[in-house]
């Protein structure tokens, strides 16, 4: 277990146990799955394929949000995260002495990596890199596609890797929640998997793009020194700037939309982030943590480029 999900535990365990509102029976039917009939759950349990009669009100969707913190709070208390249920302790192939992935777990992992290495057959092997950096919902992907054609780049983020776990049924069931808004179960197995692709990238060395938040200076440092161990001798970073009150009301909105989507019987529902991991990246120094992280490890590129997305589209500010 990394800083970042122990961060995560201690974090949920701190919100408090306030319960929604709700107007139904709980004493009600469930199907045969043990899940809640239409109409009938804590808000937003709604059952895929009929179509509610209206979208949650603001106070509905408060209440579904506070919901999602409680009981992702008590699925990680009670061990549900995929890095404790599907890892044992001992003797690795190694021979190193730690918690490893089961035999069967592994093997899916291979199935993923295979599969969407796969996808990336004609991407070129000419060893550019790019890390794309900036707070969720900065709008990284708009920019890129201004600067670079996305054919050329194998794109390597752990949020792409969450949806193609939870389209494998890889994620824990938890009552009342859409299968995005349990990704907090499979985080850090979602980076796992993250990491054995680009691993095969780098053997080739690929072009790739990290698509990341760059909240952490020794994630970043970490992922430079492979890349360069690997030959590649052209890496960029791009940064997307965005305060991080723009980057709350965005994932909120991004998460209502797979929400709502989700009630009606369409998707896997929307990835909740919620606005205190989001805060937590404040700086009393500029408009995020994850920018100063960027700040101090640009010049250790060979090129970077600033850009501002708080508005209606993203600027080039600078670049260096």
């Amino acid at each position: 277990m990394n800083a970042l999900a122990a961060d995560l535990r201690a974090r949920f365990a701190a919100v408090p146990e306030v319960a929604p509102e709700r107007d139904f029976d709980p004493n009600q039917p469930r199907d045969p799955t043990g899940k809640w009939g239409f109409g009938g759950g804590p808000p937003g349990a709604f059952k895929p394929g009929k179509k509610p009669k209206a979208d949650l009100t603001d106070a509905e969707y408060e209440a579904h949000t506070e919901m999602i913190e409680q009981r992702t709070n008590s699925a990680l208390e009670e061990g549900l995260a995929t890095d404790h249920v599907h890892t044992t302790v001992g003797l690795g192939g190694t021979g190193e002495w730690g918690a490893h992935w089961s035999f069967d777990r592994a093997q899916q992992h291979k199935e993923i990596v295979n599969d969407l290495y796969a996808k990336a057959e004609n991407v070129p092997n000419e060893g550019h890199a790019v890390v794309a950096g900036g707070l969720g919902g900065s709008g990284k992907s708009t920019v890129l596609k201004t600067r670079l054609d996305p054919k050329d780049y194998l794109t390597l983020n752990p949020d792409d890797i969450k949806e193609e776990m939870i389209s494998r049924g890889m994620a824990p069931e938890v009552e009342g929640l859409s299968p995005m808004e349990s990704a907090a179960l499979i985080h850090e197995e979602s980076s796992h998997i993250a990491n054995l692709l680009a691993k095969r990238a780098y053997a080739d060395k690929k072009n790739v793009i990290w698509d990341i938040t760059m909240s952490s200076s020794g994630s970043v440092k970490r992922r430079m020194q492979e890349m360069r161990v690997a030959g590649y001798d052209d890496m960029q970073v791009v940064f997307v700037d965005i305060p991080v009150e723009t980057s709350v009301d965005r994932a909120l909105a991004r998460h209502r939309r797979g929400m709502e989507r989700y009630r009606r019987g369409e998707g896997n529902g929307g990835r909740y982030v919620p606005p205190w991991i989001i805060r937590g990246n404040a700086s009393a120094i500029s408009s995020s943590a994850n920018r100063d992280v960027f700040d101090d490890l640009r010049r250790d590129f060979d090129g970077w480029s600033l850009y501002d997305n708080s508005g209606t589209a993203p600027q080039k500010i600078a670049e260096g």
